[in-house]
């Protein structure tokens, strides 16, 4: 029983102490989202707040991948409206953040976000994949599936787009 028992903590040990170097986190954008609302001062963004979904992709890379190749990360975002986002973007630290927003008119004609999932690529090969718990990849006919391209259909969102659907990156 000693032995199961210290067989078992080991196993939860191990199991619970992985780095994560990729991962993804989903807020919901709204009047409460500003720190005015929290500290009760005024603010001119509470009148006509931002609706919608923001996504925060994170990565911790090692520093040795950066020594042969700049990486990128693809976010693919697939909405309610069944139309496809994907936005890749180059990394220039190990470590940082970036912000995917759909906020107002772009999340009210589309639903809101239904899926997604990001990637980490070098020399187009993928080393780091973190999927919503719910992700699929959407059926496309046209497309074959043994190459590792963009969807067809994809809208490419650049790294300025417009303030309605912003991407921003911070690199630290």
């Amino acid at each position: 029983m000693k032995t199961l028992s210290k067989a078992l903590l080991l196993l939860l040990l191990l199991t619970s102490c992985q780095s994560k170097r990729l991962y993804v986190i989903k807020k919901v954008l709204d009047r409460e989202f500003l720190a005015s609302s929290y500290v009760k001062t005024p603010d001119r963004h509470k009148d006509n707040p931002k609706t919608g979904i923001r996504l925060v992709v994170y990565w911790n890379l090692p520093e040795e991948l950066f020594l042969t190749t700049l990486p990128e990360i693809r976010l693919t975002v697939l909405k309610r409206s069944h139309k496809v986002d994907q936005v890749t973007f180059s990394l220039k630290k190990k470590g940082g953040h970036f912000f995917y927003d759909l906020v107002n008119e772009a999340y009210e004609t589309s639903g809101g976000i239904l899926t997604y999932k990001a990637e980490v690529l070098a020399e187009k090969k993928i080393l780091e994949i973190w999927e919503h718990q719910m992700w699929v990849e959407p059926i496309n006919l046209n497309a074959n599936p043994w190459l590792n391209e963009p969807l067809e259909g994809a809208t490419q969102v650049q790294e300025h787009p417009d303030k309605d659907q912003t991407a921003q990156i911070d690199n630290q």
